[in-house]
């Protein structure tokens, strides 16, 4: 799943939206099929610099979260999705 949104309204690093990317892998691990891979990404059109304040969260922990940004990663950030969808690092 990639949900394109903003971050503004959101209620901080434990936003549903934003823990999505931790319930849906469980609920992969429950579905036990080897077929089925879940994962699920927020791509923000607001900036890192502008959701600093969820308690000094970094772009990086932001990005351990599933949370890329569009703008300001315009070249790189379907190349991390992807990464990270992969399992590689």
């Amino acid at each position: 799943f990639v949900d394109p949104k903003g971050l503004r309204n959101l209620d901080g690093m434990d936003d549903p939206k934003i823990l999505l990317h931790t319930t849906i892998k469980n609920l992969e691990n429950r579905l036990a099929d080897a077929d089925v891979i879940l994962n699920s990404f927020i791509i923000s059109n607001t900036p890192s610099r502008d959701v600093s304040w969820w308690r000094n969260n970094t772009k990086v922990e932001l990005e351990k979260n599933h949370v890329l940004f569009q703008d300001e990663d315009k070249d790189v950030y379907i190349g991390k999705m992807l990464a990270m969808v992969s399992g590689e690092k």
